[in-house]
């Protein structure tokens, strides 16, 4: 399929995202990076799209994808910021203190572990767990998908085990 064939094909559908992306986000700034974000995609995958298909159904399909990895990163990474005042009434009457100590003290020991891990594994692993798609880490590496998801696997497997024998 040629540039300006693709481009015909996304001039007609061009409304419709910018609708479904007001739709997902119920934001117009989301909105906009969404598409914006959902052409650039296209335009790098357009080898993808077999000509004679629904290429509103492929593009809406890869525009929801992308939405949906969006949230679950943002959501991932969200914290919580509360105003001192009602920080200070969420806390009356609380009495118990927790010691931070050991949690630091069980997360070194988590992270002595994952660095011991071999570096194949276990820089998939960092990147997952930083919020990258299994796609992203992939591109990144230059690894099959599969081999992305299997390595994954295994370093979450190496880990439960080598867990389990300090508890």
């Amino acid at each position: 399929m040629s540039t300006i064939e693709f481009n015909n094909y996304f001039k007609e559908v061009t409304p419709l995202l910018e609708g479904f992306a007001l739709k997902l986000t119920q934001d117009r700034e989301k909105a906009q990076e969404l598409v914006q974000e959902t052409v650039v995609r296209a335009l790098r995958y357009k080898d993808h799209f077999v000509v004679g298909t629904n290429f509103k159904a492929w593009i809406t399909t890869m525009m929801r994808n992308i939405f949906l990895n969006q949230r679950r990163n943002w959501k991932r990474r969200k914290t919580e910021s509360v105003a001192n005042d009602s920080l200070y009434y969420k806390l009356e009457g609380v009495h118990t203190t927790e010691n931070h100590g050991i949690h630091q003290i069980e997360m070194q020991e988590i992270l002595h572990i994952i660095n011991q891990l071999e570096d194949k594994i276990r820089q998939p692993f960092w990147m997952h767990y930083q919020g990258y798609a299994y796609e992203e880490i992939a591109k990144e590496l230059e690894v099959p998908l599969g081999t992305v998801k299997s390595r994954i696997f295994k370093a979450r497997k190496d880990l439960r085990t080598q867990l389990q024998g300090i508890k």
